[in-house]
């Protein structure tokens, strides 16, 4: 065979796998894709990507929660996710801000302990704020962010002075930083909150490099609230 030949075939067998890689990179068949957030899906390693890691999650969580409310859940998530098609300029932005919320939702279900006292452990990725401003502003809460697309609002930070604000502290502090391993227990669910609405719940996150810790909850209001 010479060697223009066996490059050429080497070129067709690569593109038959790109094609292939491609129809299989999302929880659907991208080869049997129809509407334009399935095709935007399909064409954005990006998004493919998370479609993957969230089907991977909901069979997770199908296992370890309520099977009709996961069902549930789902079906509802994928028409707000499925809306998307309505705005084509701004698509993909709003099918990946989908996709972080139906992650966040199963991650809560599966990476999260349920019981008190129950305990799991994540890593930390970033330190933010609630609305992207400094701590010291309207907004500033501060949000630890972890693996999983789960993420912590801070209440209190153990052994900390009264008169040194927590979320500043958490905000600059290398106590809590990017990498670093920590342990989640569950330690109060709020009680009489309705059916389905499990807002609320409060943790005691512990680093595994120094023993420290704070109180946190992955809520911004408790459960019945808006």
């Amino acid at each position: 065979m010479n060697t223009v030949k066996a490059l050429f075939l080497v070129g067709i067998s690569t593109a038959v796998l790109a094609v292939a890689a491609q129809a299989h990179a999302a929880s659907f068949d991208c080869q049997k894709a129809v509407t334009p957030v399935e095709h935007a899906i399909c064409d954005n390693p990006e998004l493919s990507g998370l479609d993957d890691e969230m089907a991977e999650n909901y069979q997770l969580a199908l296992r370890k929660g309520n099977a009709s409310t996961v069902k549930a859940g789902q079906r509802a998530w994928l028409k707000e996710r499925n809306a998307c098609g309505d705005d084509r300029s701004g698509m993909d932005e709003c099918i990946k801000d989908q996709y972080g919320y139906r992650l966040n939702d199963l991650g809560r279900m599966v990476y999260l302990p349920q019981k008190l006292k129950a305990c799991s452990n994540l890593m930390i990725e970033d330190k933010t704020t609630r609305l992207g401003v400094a701590p010291s502003e309207a907004g500033g809460e501060v949000v630890v962010s972890m693996s999983h697309h789960l993420g912590f609002y801070v209440q209190s930070v153990a052994g900390l002075p009264a008169d040194e604000d927590a979320n500043q502290y958490m905000y600059d502090t290398d106590d809590f930083a990017k990498g670093d391993t920590v342990t989640v227990c569950l330690v109060r669910i709020p009680k009489h909150c309705p059916p389905g609405d499990d807002r609320g719940k409060e943790y005691t996150i512990t680093n595994g490099k120094n023993r420290k810790s704070f109180a946190a909850t992955p809520d911004w209001h408790s459960c019945g609230g808006a």
